[in-house]
């Protein structure tokens, strides 16, 4: 027990307080994915909820198979479907076309300053993740600032008169201050649980209170927190080198958001977006 919080301590406090914040905070914002399959319908009765659930968890099975046998190319993806989820939730212009590229710049923007502000240690933490060499991922990565930098000079440019978008433009200056400042899992953790899970948690709440009721709500999110975290820490028990356990704390805490984040995005993104927006 000695040897594993010294262990932590050379993770470092900060990493380890803003790893707590998204494995406690930011992994569990899906935790309303069950309410919001009973606010579409598709898990309103107990054997529909129950075929839901399997099917959650089988397709998070399939994602983190995925990682074990191509992880370069499924860790290119997770930042990449990232990008567009981030900015999806925070995308101001209603034309389709405009209002895709201002979701990927938006989101962008959270993995490219990360990653280009704190190469070496970002570096570091893709190396554990494939668990080899990471020049595709910056690759990519490199072509995603380039992508992200024109982005959001066309969305200024855009919507240069208006008041939303001025406030957006003042919102991403203080988040790039705070990447440059703080560690990279830090800046990640402050963007991950302040920002994107409170907003969409504040934006589902509000809508699903009405259909689905308060206290179905109360206690899909419990069940399906409680199941996040249980399985979580499963998979570090058995991942762990009590010598160095922090390859094994990004593992689980990354590769458990990507697994998740595909049925989530499936669901949030495609599923209830388009309810929402034919509503």
């Amino acid at each position: 027990m000695i040897d594993l919080l010294s262990s932590f301590q050379d993770f470092g406090y900060l990493n380890l307080i803003a790893i707590l914040g998204i494995f406690l905070i930011g992994m569990p914002h899906g935790s309303l994915d069950g309410a919001i399959a009973m606010h579409l319908g598709i898990a309103n009765k107990p054997s529909k909820l129950v075929t839901f659930l399997v099917s959650y968890v089988l397709l998070s099975a399939v994602v983190v198979a995925t990682w074990i046998l191509l992880p370069a190319l499924t860790l290119i993806l997770f930042l990449l479907i990232s990008a567009f989820h981030f900015g999806s939730r925070d995308s101001i212009i209603e034309e389709k076309g405009i209002k895709l590229i201002e979701s990927i710049t938006l989101g962008g923007i959270v993995i490219v300053a990360i990653s280009q502000f704190h190469r070496a240690e970002v570096d570091a933490i893709y190396s554990y993740l494939i668990n080899g060499n990471t020049a595709g991922v910056w690759a990519i990565i490199d072509v995603m600032t380039l992508g992200v930098i024109l982005g959001f000079i066309e969305c200024l440019t855009i919507n240069s008169g208006g008041e939303r978008w001025r406030k957006k433009a003042i919102e991403v200056g203080i988040l790039l201050a705070i990447f440059a400042v703080v560690p990279p899992l830090v800046g990640f953790s402050i963007y991950f649980c302040l920002v994107h899970s409170s907003r969409h948690f504040k934006e589902i709440y509000s809508t699903l209170s009405e259909s689905v009721g308060k206290k179905n709500i109360q206690l899909q999110a419990l069940g399906l927190t409680a199941l996040t975290w249980i399985f979580g820490l499963a998979a570090f028990y058995f991942l762990a080198d009590v010598a160095d356990p922090g390859p094994a704390i990004l593992r689980v805490t990354f590769i458990g958001l990507a697994a998740l984040t595909v049925p989530h995005m499936i669901l949030v993104d495609g599923l209830y977006s388009r309810k929402e927006s034919v509503a």
